[in-house]
């Protein structure tokens, strides 16, 4: 399970580098902002301070401008594997100021690489397939003023989020790479700050963070 509370550190700003910030995973961002925020980028979602839990999540922005981080896992088993099982929690840490107020998702994709060739989207999600059951929506988008949240709140999240994935051919050393992505809402509100926390997946032997 990865619960990303190793995402902590001093300041506004710490700097991401991809499958060493986190082993096996992989984002939009060269730096990943620590706790509460509204502008867009990749966040390590959690209390003030930048200390304690922690959640992954992105906030996107107008017009059509998404930030997304994936993580990567290898089949070194001797089979092709053909389905996975993905939960993890959903956590709200924010929400934008809107008029009408809007809900915003993150979305999830995945997407099997052959060994070393995988890479994150952002514009172009062309071989990425899309599982509307994995999406996270902010829970709470009905008060059109901006506030700050605790993600860990029941109102504020949706715990146990979970789907199987049927249909794979993932082969011996190819990689599965599973995303969340966050984009701008419609009429360019800039997304409410979601993230992920808990992660969990079951797969075989499927090597990766």
């Amino acid at each position: 399970m990865q619960d990303f509370d190793s995402l902590t550190g001093a300041g506004t700003l710490r700097p991401w580098t991809d499958n060493t910030t986190l082993p096996g995973w992989h984002s939009t961002g060269e730096n990943i902002i620590l706790g509460f925020g509204v502008a867009e980028g990749i966040y390590s979602l959690g209390y003030a301070g930048g200390q304690g839990d922690r959640a992954l999540g992105a906030i996107g922005s107008p017009p059509t401008l998404g930030h997304l981080f994936a993580v990567s896992f290898q089949n070194l088993t001797a089979s092709t594997l053909t389905s996975v099982s993905v939960t993890f929690d959903g956590e709200q840490w924010n929400r934008q100021a809107a008029n009408p107020q809007r809900a915003s998702s993150l979305l999830f994709a995945y997407q099997v690489f052959d060994a070393g060739t995988g890479v994150i989207y952002r514009y172009d999600n062309t071989g990425w397939t899309f599982v509307p059951s994995l999406d996270f929506t902010s829970p709470n988008a009905t008060l059109n003023a901006g506030s700050m949240l605790d993600g860990n709140a029941p109102q504020n999240s949706v715990r146990g989020i979970n789907a199987t994935i049927n249909g794979l051919a993932l082969a011996p050393g190819q990689e599965l790479w599973l995303s969340w992505g966050s984009y701008a809402v419609p009429l360019g509100t800039p997304s409410h700050g979601l993230g992920i926390d808990n992660r969990k997946r079951s797969a075989g032997c499927l090597v990766g963070e």
